[in-house]
C-alpha cells in the first residue's frame, strides 16, 4: 500500500526526536518539540469539537505558528486550508463560504477582517488567535483520527485566472506520493538543511519546501520573508535553497552577490520554479553559483511534474524531465501527440497542452 503523509511525518517524529526540525529567528525546534506542539494544537481542536474532514483556515503572517498549526490540523483529522494573509474581506468571504470552513486562525488585522464578515459566513464557528492557541495547555487526550490514504489532507486555492479560484484538494496519499517522488529526484537526506524564505500559503513554500524537509528528517531554516542581503547571508548555512525567478533577479541586482556567493560552498542544490526564469540570465547566475540552477515545473494540482536532473543534462531554459511517478505527453493544438525526440528539436515552437497522469495528482476541485 502507498504511504500517507501523516505516516511519513510520524516516522520522522519517532526516528529523529532530538534532531533540529526548524530553526526560526535563532530558536531551534527539534522533531520531538515540533510533534509536541502540533499534537497540542490537534488536542485543542478536537476539544473544540472539530470533526474529521472539517476545513480549518490559516490566515496569519506568523510563519512558525502557521506551520505548527497546519501540522496540528492534519494530526487532528481536520483539513488545513492556508490562505494569503493579505486577502481582503470580499476574498475571505468567498473562501470561507466556498470551503465551508468551521474555524479560522487569525489575529490582529486578519481577525478584524474576519469579524467584519462573520455575519455572512454561516459555517464559521470560531476565530482562534494562533500564538495564544499554541501556548495553551490541554488536559484532553489526543484521539487518533485513523486517517486513511484517501482522506483529505489540505486544500489550496488556485489563482483563478479564468474565473473564481477553485479549491485544489490533496489527500494523504497523493501528498505522500508527490513528496516521495520529489525526495528521490532531488536526493533529499536528513543531513540536508533547507533555507525556506517562501510564503507558506503557496504550494512551493509549504509543500515542495516545508513538507519535503519534514518527511526527509532534514532541518529547515524558516525565515519570515526574502530580503536580498539577509537571505544571501543565510544561504551559507544551507545545503538547499528554493526560490522563484524574482528572487534570483534581486540577487543579480546586488553588487555584493559575487563576494557573498563565495561563502556558499555548502549549498548543493539551488532550485527555481513557479514561473519561467529568463534564459539569458542563466549563464551569469550559474557562473556565480558555480552550480546549475535546477529549474522545474509544477502546479498546485500536481506538485512537481518535471525537474532538471540533479546530475544533468541541463539544457538551457529547460524545465527537465518528468519525475519518476509522472507520465507526460505533449499534444499539439491540432490534436497530434508530439514525440519527445521532435519536441526537443524541430517542434520547439508548437503550441499545445501538457497532459499528465500520476498518483501525485490532486483528488478533485472542492
Amino acid at each position: 500500500t502507498l504511504a500517507s503523509f501523516i505516516e511519513l511525518l510520524r516516522n520522522q517524529f519517532s526516528q529523529n526526536g532530538d534532531k533540529p526540525a526548524i530553526i526560526y529567528q535563532g530558536d531551534t525546534l527539534t522533531y520531538a518539540q515540533l510533534e509536541k506542539r502540533a499534537l497540542r494544537v490537534a488536542k485543542l481542536l478536537q476539544a473544540q469539537g472539530l470533526e474529521k474532514g472539517e476545513r480549518v483556515i490559516l490566515y496569519t503572517p506568523d510563519k512558525l505558528p502557521f506551520l505548527i498549526i497546519h501540522l496540528g490540523i492534519i494530526l487532528s483529522g481536520g483539513v488545513s486550508l492556508p490562505l494569503n494573509f493579505s486577502f481582503t474581506k470580499d476574498e475571505m468571504r468567498y473562501f470561507l463560504n466556498d470551503s465551508g470552513a468551521s474555524f479560522v486562525f487569525a489575529a490582529g488585522d486578519q481577525a478584524t477582517t474576519i469579524e467584519h464578515i462573520k455575519p455572512s459566513c454561516p459555517n464559521l464557528r470560531k476565530t482562534i488567535h494562533p500564538a495564544e492557541f499554541i501556548e495553551k495547555r490541554s488536559s484532553n487526550p489526543y484521539r487518533n483520527p485513523n486517517l486513511r490514504e484517501e482522506d483529505n489532507c489540505f486544500i489550496l486555492y488556485s489563482s483563478g485566472t479564468t474565473g473564481q479560484p477553485k479549491g485544489v484538494v490533496h489527500t494523504q496519499q497523493n501528498l505522500a506520493a508527490s513528496l516521495l517522488d520529489l525526495k528521490k529526484c532531488w536526493g533529499f537526506v536528513q543531513e540536508d538543511i533547507l533555507l525556506n524564505v517562501l510564503p507558506l500559503f503557496h504550494i512551493h513554500g509549504l509543500s515542495f519546501a516545508a513538507h519535503l524537509s519534514l518527511i526527509s528528517g532534514a532541518t529547515m531554516i524558516l525565515e519570515d520573508k526574502f530580503h536580498p542581503l539577509r537571505t544571501m547571508d543565510s544561504i551559507q548555512h544551507a545545503t538547499v535553497f528554493m526560490a522563484v525567478p524574482t528572487l534570483y533577479y534581486a540577487f543579480l541586482k546586488r553588487p555584493e552577490l559575487k563576494q557573498k556567493a563565495k561563502a556558499w560552498q555548502k549549498t548543493r542544490l539551488f532550485t527555481c520554479g513557479s514561473a519561467p526564469i529568463r534564459a539569458e540570465v542563466l549563464p551569469e547566475l550559474e557562473s556565480i553559483l558555480e552550480k546549475p540552477l535546477i529549474n522545474r515545473y509544477g502546479m498546485t494540482e500536481s506538485h512537481v511534474i518535471t525537474s532538471l536532473p540533479i546530475n544533468g543534462p541541463y539544457p538551457q531554459g529547460s524545465v527537465g524531465l518528468p519525475l519518476e511517478g509522472v507520465a507526460l505527453k505533449l499534444v499539439a493544438e491540432d490534436g497530434r501527440t508530439i514525440p519527445s525526440e521532435s519536441a526537443q528539436q524541430a517542434d520547439r515552437k508548437v503550441v499545445g497542452e501538457v497532459k499528465i497522469r500520476s498518483r501525485n495528482l490532486f483528488s478533485q476541485y472542492w
